[in-house]
């Protein structure tokens, strides 16, 4: 299989003060996704939260070695 035809799953997750349910339900996305035969990419978009998020996906993101994002946003517009 050439790098055209490889299957891969991107996962695209946005939260805003959602730390209990990434806590809840991405160790368990990860893992069945490791079982899987396909390549795979999480990426998680934060808003601004206020509830640690950013922290704990930060050290999800060392722990694990899988293709995995966070990134944080906070831009207010006029």
């Amino acid at each position: 299989m050439n790098r055209f035809t490889k299957k891969l799953i991107s996962c695209l997750i946005p939260t805003h003060n959602g730390l209990e349910l990434l806590r809840q339900n991405l160790p368990p996305l990860v893992g069945e996704l490791g079982k899987s035969r396909l390549s795979y990419e999480i990426i998680v978009v934060d808003d601004c939260s206020t509830d640690k998020t950013p922290e704990w996906l930060g050290k999800f993101k060392k722990n694990k070695q899988h293709r995995f994002g966070a990134w944080s946003s906070c831009a207010f517009y006029l």
